[in-house]
């Protein structure tokens, strides 16, 4: 599987480098600072989300299903799609890296 995922992102790294190292930059830099909220946050400020991310995650999961079923017409319907699956899902998985991490951190102070 690793090499398979290295082999299709090799050509990217060739045609885009600066690009995608600056992308990667970002990523690591919003992933690492969310972290760092988790960790430094109330033990189990975070640790309630876990239902409502879920149901985030399946709207957004619908969503992207439903518009490749919305003819190209319906401009006002399928723009809208576009705004709840790309701003949807920024905060779902900014809210996953919140829970997550918060619960890595919850269950390694607690199962001592």
């Amino acid at each position: 599987f690793n090499c398979a995922m290295g082999a299709s992102l090799a050509p990217a790294f060739f045609m885009g480098g600066p690009m995608v190292l600056r992308a990667a930059m970002y990523t690591g830099g919003v992933v690492g600072g969310l972290s760092l909220v988790a960790m430094s946050s109330r033990s189990d400020q975070f640790l309630s989300w876990g239902q409502p991310l879920a149901l985030g995650l399946g709207v957004v999961f619908v969503t992207s299903i439903g518009r490749l079923f919305i003819p190209a017409h319906f401009f006002v319907a399928s723009s809208i799609m576009d705004k709840v699956v790309v701003y949807g899902g920024m905060a779902v998985f900014s809210g996953l890296i919140l829970y997550d991490t918060q619960k890595i951190t919850y269950k390694a102070k607690h199962m001592r």
